[in-house]
């Protein structure tokens, strides 16, 4: 079942791992949009500014809400480290989190990406495993947990353990009080 959480991340992947095919697909359809709106301008003035207004407004508060989601998503600091001392084989990664807010963090969903030493990419695949975090956090508090790692893609077939991959975490979604 497609949650609101799932399809504003899968809306979030589209936009930032676009192809170039697939951005030059969206210039034109931008490039079409505004001709037509200026037919509709020279034909119909009033529907074009009922147009614009309602344009505006949907923009207005999608910009408003992105700024929010980002805003939240950075007050969640999360630092991941392969610790076999500390956890279990079949979960080797220690995750903590750590809430930098001022509100009662209740849920955090975020992506475990690990990078080869020297590199900048990451080596996981794009299909990546999300993970979740339900542990409620007072501000100012942290919370320490072993998850497992995500699977890595075929470049990252160099003869390293997963020890000497320089691993980080990406909050997806933060969810407050």
């Amino acid at each position: 079942m497609l949650t609101v959480e799932k399809i504003l991340l899968r809306l979030r992947l589209l936009c930032c791992n676009r192809s170039a095919y697939t951005k030059e697909k969206t210039m034109w359809r931008w490039i079409l949009l505004a001709i037509a709106l200026l037919i509709i301008w020279r034909i119909k003035p009033k529907l074009f500014f009922v147009i614009a207004g309602a344009s505006l407004v949907l923009f207005s508060g999608i910009g408003l809400w992105t700024c929010h989601d980002a805003k939240s998503r950075s007050q969640v600091d999360i630092r991941v480290s392969y610790d076999r001392s500390a956890c279990p084989a079949e979960r080797p990664l220690s995750v903590t989190i750590a809430n930098a807010s001022d509100k009662t963090l209740e849920r955090v969903l975020f992506s475990l990406n690990a990078v080869l030493p020297g590199y900048s990419s990451t080596i996981t695949p794009y299909t990546y495993k999300q993970y979740r975090s339900d542990k409620i956090l007072e501000p100012g508090e942290s919370h320490a947990a072993c998850y497992s790692e995500p699977l890595l893609s075929p470049a990252a077939e160099r003869n390293l353990s997963p020890s000497e991959l320089d691993w980080s975490a990406r909050v997806d979604s933060a969810y407050y009080r």
